[in-house]
């Protein structure tokens, strides 16, 4: 599936994706933000990611291009965690930040799963500090619902931490 907004697509990620996916994800100001992946981030790793967004699964996940060049600038997704409630995250390049490519590619996903799946509730969470992930949050409509234990960390180092959770009920026509 791919879903194209102004300037962007979602869509899988694809065998020229894999560097630049490895190198922005390896970056520290991205991979801070991220939890349960691996550290260091390999090739190894993004061609695991690339056959996962292949595949059909409960949800979608995949990675966020410039519509234009095809660029990637991010990744987004939507697990499905319960009967019509899904999980959204997302994470940009640190060269693209501050240019609501986050907002605009949820806002797609969003859509996509209120109409296609059926959701009626979207959750999202973050770490204490990422303020600007909540500040989309916020944008997207979520409200905040206080600060929740989630597993967060690197793989094979993840702790509980107390993190803010959000949420998104579907929009009433």
């Amino acid at each position: 599936m791919e879903l194209l907004t102004e300037r962007l697509c979602l869509r899988p990620c694809r065998e020229p994706d894999l560097e630049s996916l490895t190198a922005t994800i390896g970056e520290p100001a991205v991979s801070d933000w991220l939890c349960n992946l691996p550290q260091p981030y390999t090739l190894a790793d993004a061609r695991e990611f690339m056959q996962r967004t292949a595949a059909p699964g409960a949800g979608w996940e995949g990675i966020i291009a410039l519509r234009d060049s095809g660029t990637l600038v991010g990744g987004v997704r939507l697990t499905i965690v319960g009967d019509k409630e899904a999980d959204l995250g997302y994470w940009v390049a640190r060269a693209r930040w501050g240019r609501g490519y986050a907002t605009e590619a949820a806002v797609a996903l969003l859509e996509w799963g209120f109409h296609e799946l059926a959701l009626q509730r979207v959750i999202a969470s973050t770490l204490p500090g990422n303020l600007p992930s909540q500040r989309v949050l916020r944008q997207l409509g979520f409200r905040y619902t206080g600060m929740r234990p989630t597993k967060t960390g690197t793989c094979g180092t993840c702790d509980t931490q107390r993190v803010p959770h959000y949420l998104l009920e579907r929009p009433t026509r």
